[in-house]
């Protein structure tokens, strides 16, 4: 989902095709140190955060709520001896 690089190579090793999605929303992070400390690099920062950390996080915690849930009490039944 970044707008850089190659593609991905989903069938490999049986083809060297490389793929794209249609929608790259991920801007690509700049190789230098000088790239990445400017402009450019704060624009990555948001970018991550935006679409892999928040949704990650909030998946994460959706996870952990679900695995907290009190176990109900087991119902029983009348009139079993």
């Amino acid at each position: 989902m970044t707008n850089g690089g190659l593609g991905v190579a989903f069938f490999a090793p049986f083809s060297n095709n490389r793929y794209f999605l249609p929608w790259r929303p991920i801007v690509v992070s700049p190789i230098s140190v000088h790239g990445f400390l400017g402009y450019r690099g704060l624009r990555v920062m948001w970018s991550e955060l935006g679409w892999i950390w928040l949704p990650g996080a909030l998946v994460f915690l959706a996870g952990l709520a679900l695995r907290r849930r009190p176990a109900r009490e087991p119902v029983e039944t009348r009139g079993r001896d």
